[in-house]
């Protein structure tokens, strides 16, 4: 065996070991991409079911919340509480939407997330239009387009 054949199986085998890299990247990165998500899946449950919790657990909380939907005027402390969770409950929809938008929440579970996020009163859909910046406007349009808002 020559000089020139000894390159070329060197050759040959680097090729081969390129290929089994590859193949073990692309797998990888599979297995990330489904780590991520499951993860993604994970939390959007649990941002939906902390909202739900804090309302089951604060017999107030449900009550601020009944009246809400009711339209019944809010004494100002019960209104700061509402503020409060539906700031919570926003920002997790919106967060969520944004995972969405990037390919990190599958259409499944966005399609779960809205239509099974806590009703909103009238009310509460005019303090929401009233939010500022632009992922709260695109999330808006985005439920307004499908008459889920």
């Amino acid at each position: 065996m020559t000089l020139h054949d000894l390159g070329n199986l060197g050759e040959f085998i680097g090729a081969i070991a390129v290929v089994i890299s590859l193949v073990y990247l692309a797998a990888q990165i599979r297995q990330n991409t489904r780590a991520l998500h499951g993860s993604s899946y994970a939390q959007s449950a649990e941002q939906l079911w902390l909202v739900n919790l804090a309302i089951a657990r604060d017999g107030d909380l449900a009550r601020i919340w009944a009246e809400n939907i009711a339209g019944k005027p809010l004494a100002l402390e019960d209104a700061v509480r509402l503020e409060a969770a539906l700031d919570c409950a926003f920002f997790g929809l919106e967060n969520l939407f944004r995972q969405y938008e990037r390919g990190l929440l599958d259409p499944d579970t966005w399609e779960n997330v809205v239509r099974n996020a806590p009703r909103l009163a009238p009310t509460t859909l005019d303090r929401w239009r009233a939010r500022e910046g632009p992922l709260a406007k695109r999330l808006l349009a985005h439920l307004e387009s499908r008459n889920l808002v």
